[in-house]
């Protein structure tokens, strides 16, 4: 009896390890940014509403984490693992948020870094009499950094400068910016001295009436 060749066909699934990892952000319920990075820096004012989603591919469907400084969140929403909402955006949400997908056959993360804005907040200013005249100080906190000036009457007085009636000297570090004021003479009353802080998210100002 003449055989043939005897041919099978198997049928097998693909496996795939996570792959295609992607971060999309949303902000006032509008997508801002989507296919993040590692290491993409991403700043949010404060107050608002932040929602991370992580979406990847794979087979076995991957299991979707998320985690602030290393350390592991509980999930926003149980049935949906890779979507992180934040509420709100305080200064502690400060810092590096990743995304983690895993699956038998790998895994794959990305990381964010979350930078939080505000406007500038103003410490002082404060006035002291000295020998030589007045002496004034004034500090700002803001992300990003601001501008510190005084305004003297009508004028503007910033950055470091000086002359026989007034010197400026101002300095910054990290999000703080420190301004001082010595006003030597030309000093009358009711004259009107203020310290401004500004930067791209908003300003404000305090106002020292000089007394006689």
């Amino acid at each position: 009896k003449a055989t043939g060749p005897v041919y099978s066909l198997y049928l097998a699934s693909i496996s795939d390890p996570p792959e295609n990892l992607k971060v999309m952000v949303s902000q006032a319920n509008r997508t801002v940014l989507a296919n993040l990075s590692n290491g993409t820096s991403l700043p949010v004012l404060e107050g608002q509403n932040l929602r991370l989603v992580c979406v990847t591919r794979s087979n076995p469907p991957a299991r979707l984490s998320w985690a602030q400084e290393r350390q592991t969140l509980s999930p926003t929403q149980p049935s949906d693992p890779g979507v992180l909402e934040l509420p709100r955006i305080q200064m502690e949400h400060e810092g590096e948020f990743t995304c983690q997908a895993q699956n038998p056959l790998g895994s794959q993360h990305v990381s964010l870094s979350l930078s939080v804005h505000y406007p500038p907040q103003l410490l002082g200013p404060s006035c002291s009499w000295e020998a030589e005249g007045l002496h004034c100080g004034c500090s700002s906190r803001a992300q990003p950094p601001p501008s510190v000036r005084w305004q003297l009457g009508e004028g503007l007085l910033e950055g470091n400068s000086s002359n026989a009636s007034f010197m400026v000297t101002s300095s910054s570090a990290g999000p703080w910016a420190n301004s001082s004021l010595s006003l030597h003479r030309g000093l009358s009353s009711g004259l009107r001295l203020s310290c401004e802080a500004w930067n791209v998210h908003g300003a404000q100002s305090i106002i020292v009436l000089l007394l006689p």
